[in-house]
Order: C-alpha cells, then structure tokens, then sequence
C-alpha cells in the first residue's frame, strides 16, 4: 500500500509551505487559474488541513492488520502498547532533548534562540509536559517552541482509546460505533462556548482539539480500513447507501456549523481521497505510488518533528532582509524545502529508522499483490508513524 507513504508525503510538503509562508511573511503569490487571478499565500494556509488527513491514517493504518485477514495473531494490550512507544518515542525523546536543550540554554545564558522570553522554571515545566505527552493539555505549553509537537500528544491518547474502538467495531455494528463516536465527539465541540475560542485562543485550542474533539477522523480511518479490507482491486465498491448519505450529512454540517463540523467534514473528505487513492490502477493511486513520493513519505516523520523550529528562524531572518514575495518564494521553494528534506532525512537515518523494525519497501514498482488486486496488501511499519500535524 504504496499509496499510504505517497499520501503522508504530500501532506508533509503542504505543512512546509504552510509554515514557510507563514513564517517567511509571504503575503502574496498571484498565480493566473481559469481567467482567475488566485492567491497561492492563501491556498497554501490550508497545509493545516494535514492534521486531519493523518488522523485518519493513523487509524486506517493501526486497524489494518485487524481486518485484512492472513491469519495474524493479534497483539495483546502489552505487545501493542510496547511497538508503539519504540515507534514513536525515541526519535521523539531526541526531539525534545534538543530543543528543550536550547531552551534551557536561552533561560540560562539570556541569548535569544527562540522568539519568547524563557525561564529555568518554564523550561522544566515544558519538559515535564512534554515527556509524559500531556502537553496538549496544557494551554502554557501546548504550541510552545515546537507548535506540531501537540499533536502526538493527541495521538498518543487515540492511541489509548484505539483497543476500545476495536473492541467496538468487533461486538457491535461499524456503522452505529461511527455515528455514536462522531455524535460524542460533536456535541463536546458543540459545548465549548465560541467566546472562549474568540477571547482565549490557547484555552479554546486545548478544549477544541483534545482527544474528546478529534477522536473522529480516527475512528473513520478505522472504519475506511474495514471497507478497503473488502474492496479487491477492480471490483464494485463495498459502499452501501448508508456511506453516501453519512459522509454527505458530517459534510453538510461542516458547512451548517463550522466549529463543530469542520474537521469531521474534511475527516470525510480525505477518507474518500484515501478509498480512491486504493485503486492500484487509477491516476490517484499511481500518482501517490511514486517512488519519489514513497520515500519521502518514509522518514516524513522526522521532517515533522523539527521542522517547524527552523522554519522560524530561517523565515524570521527572510522577512528581515524585505525581499520581495517572489524572492521570499524561490527562497522556499529552491533552497529551504530541499533542505529541511535532506535534514529529516538524516535524522530519520540516525534516530528514527533504528527502531523500525520491518524492512523497507520495495518501492521500485507496486507490490505483485496490488497489481494482481489481491484483497491485503501489507501496511509497512513506515505507514503507522505518527500523523503529522501542521497547526
């Protein structure tokens, strides 16, 4: 499942831009569509919507195993909760040892390394957070120096809620766990008051994107892998009518009411980008099937993890020198993208790709399974990294 790596790569190059743009100060970038002048700026703000994309992979890809049949043994509570803390925590762990490092060293020495005042107190606080993967919870520390870092906190805690949702999809009908799982999550979004995500941005942050608020996308991803475990390639769709008219209903919502729809809107959106990606010999699914895009999808990662802290710096340093946007563009696009790559590359080498324990996927051509539509394609350990988040 090629595709998988391909979609997490494409995400991955979306958040860059994203960040870039907003941290280069890129106001403007007029590209001519369809008699239509557009700002690319503005497209390219969208990169947040990654996070939703990931969310739902990362369930797509944890309950693969359990439905794709093959005879596996599944795991005990014990065996998944061990590969999923050597998955993610050490590249991780490293992460926090150097920018936490840093941090520390501003609040000693008083020289300016991130864009905040810094304390001894704050840093150890930050730290703790952090460690335990609670720092989503926490409206001091849950963007602070390194803003994406907040969704594995979130991940780690669907993580928790994943053997329940199996347990559930197992005893009872997918469809009525999906439509209990988003009416929860719905009216908990549904009862955090607007003012607060006006006036206390932080606060309404925490509430708004806690793992009560986005445990959605993730049980949808679930449940798009109980659908693709049951699609050959080249057969009729396994979707009943019932499918349309849910996925129809979150979108409408989404547009009725934003903050409470929206991401379960864009959860569904994406979990038909990943159903047609699927097919082995559509445009989607041989486009995302690159070899370039595998790869890079691979150690996104690591991209993820410390990307965000450079772009800051180097897009602070850009916006002070009062390039023009199509300077602060090519900057972007021709040196700083290729660079933060490289760099998530050799730190997915050195810390990341040590605790994988599957071997590489042959990415040359598609597996002999896909192209002979085989029903259960393998999910590489690669494709069960965390989600990357963009916001």
């Amino acid at each position: 499942m090629h595709f998988i790596d391909g979609l997490r790569a494409v995400a991955m190059i979306a958040v860059l831009l994203c960040h870039a743009n907003l941290y280069a100060g890129i106001s403007h970038i007029w590209v001519h569509v369809g008699g239509h002048d557009v700002n690319l700026a503005n497209v390219l703000q969208s990169g947040h919507l990654g996070v939703n994309l990931f969310l739902l992979l990362s369930g797509f890809c944890l309950y693969w195993p359990f439905v794709k049949g093959g005879g596996r043994a599944e795991p005990t509570l014990a065996q998944y909760a061990y590969r999923r803390c050597r998955r993610i925590l050490p590249p991780y762990y490293v992460t926090l040892a150097i920018f936490g490092g840093l941090g520390l060293l501003q609040a000693v020495t008083h020289h300016q390394i991130f864009h905040r005042q810094l304390t001894i107190h704050y840093m150890e606080a930050w730290l703790a957070w952090h460690a335990v993967m609670a720092h989503n919870l926490s409206p001091a520390h849950v963007v602070a120096l390194d803003a994406p870092l907040w969704s594995l906190a979130l991940e780690f805690q669907l993580y928790v809620l994943f053997p329940i949702f199996v347990e559930a999809y197992r005893r009872w009908n997918k469809h009525g766990v999906l439509l209990l799982v988003l009416a929860l999550s719905s009216l908990y979004r549904a009862a955090i008051p607007p003012a607060v995500l006006a006036v206390d941005p932080l606060n309404g942050f925490v509430l708004m994107y806690s793992v009560f608020g986005r445990c959605f996308e993730f049980a949808l991803g679930m449940y798009v892998a109980y659908v693709l475990s049951r699609w050959p390639q080249g057969e009729k769709s396994p979707l009943r009518p019932v499918d349309y008219v849910l996925g129809a209903a979150v979108i409408a919502g989404g547009i009725w009411r934003g903050h409470v729809f929206t991401d379960a809107a864009w959860g569904v959106v994406f979990a038909a980008l990943v159903l047609a990606a699927s097919r082995a010999s559509g445009p989607i699914g041989r486009f995302l099937s690159q070899p370039f895009l595998v790869r890079m999808g691979i150690f996104s990662y690591s991209v993820y993890l410390i990307h965000q802290p450079i772009i800051m710096g180097v897009g602070g340093k850009l916006a002070g020198h009062h390039l023009s946007n199509v300077a602060l563009w090519a900057i972007v696009i021709g040196v700083l993208l290729p660079a933060l790559i490289g760099i998530g590359y050799v730190y997915h080498l050195l810390f990341e790709k040590p605790f994988m324990s599957t071997k590489k996927p042959n990415v040359a051509s598609t597996t002999a399974s896909e192209t002979a539509g085989a029903k259960t394609p393998a999910v590489s350990e690669a494709e069960t990294a965390p989600a990357l988040n963009s916001r």
